[in-house]
């Protein structure tokens, strides 16, 4: 079901990400591999509520949260059978088909995202399949919310394009007023793909760092930094 409205809110330490729906009750979950908390809430339930909701859990929350942050994280992805994958936010479980005609991937509803291999595949050949598939993604992901957001802030970039980034989400050259975003973008969580496009945008008008960059993100993105706090958890996984 789509979340109607998103948000933030701070619980003690912790920053839940607020998701409300056409559901009738409270609902609280932590997500792999950073220890995301997403609260899922009625559309009529009030702040007062779902605040002591998420205090009435708190405990709970930080031994989950603790647990899965001090799990291991595979240093590098083998593409076998069972091995989780991450598509906007969400971990998706890796399941293997041999002998198909061609190589395909789609994600199923019962959590599991299905890969059909042509007969002795190898394991480069699989992350190949993988990265093929996010870049289609993303394709189809960025052009509504970077039209949505070039509106917004009344830029229009003159190109952008998907590649594999170290260290980045995205680049802009604002002479050129290109862009370029990360292939990573399509495994980390929604909001994390609307901060990096307003990011980078925002050097269309501000091409440094400085105070005023971040006043015009702050004016149109008001939740930035705790998106990017989220992006930040998401660096860790590689791939």
């Amino acid at each position: 079901m789509k979340p109607l409205a998103t948000g933030t809110i701070q619980v003690e330490e912790l920053s839940i990400e607020l998701l409300r729906k056409r559901i009738k009750n409270l609902h609280l979950r932590v997500y792999p591999p950073d220890g995301r908390i997403c609260l899922s809430a009625p559309l009529f339930a009030d702040d007062k509520s779902i605040r002591l909701f998420a205090l009435s859990k708190l405990d709970w929350l930080r031994d989950k949260r603790r647990a899965m942050l001090e799990s291991p994280v595979p240093a590098q992805a083998r593409f076998c059978d069972g091995e989780r994958h991450y598509y906007r936010g969400q971990a998706y479980t890796l399941t293997l088909i041999e002998g198909a005609a061609r190589g395909s991937l789609r994600l199923k509803e019962d959590g599991a995202l299905e890969m059909r291999l042509r007969a002795g595949s190898s394991e480069a050949g699989r992350s190949r399949l993988l990265d093929a598939w996010y870049r289609e993604r993303l394709m189809e992901l960025i052009p509504p919310i970077l039209a949505h957001w070039q509106n917004a802030l009344g830029v229009r970039a003159s190109s952008w394009s998907v590649r594999k980034m170290r260290g980045r989400w995205g680049s802009c050259n604002p002479r050129a007023a290109r862009l370029i975003f990360s292939l990573a973008l399509a495994r980390v969580a929604p909001q994390c793909l609307d901060y990096v496009i307003v990011h980078e945008l925002a050097h269309l008008l501000e091409p440094s760092h400085g105070k005023h960059f971040y006043t015009l993100v702050e004016r149109h993105y008001p939740d930035w930094k705790a998106a990017r706090r989220l992006l930040k958890t998401w660096a860790g996984l590689s791939r």
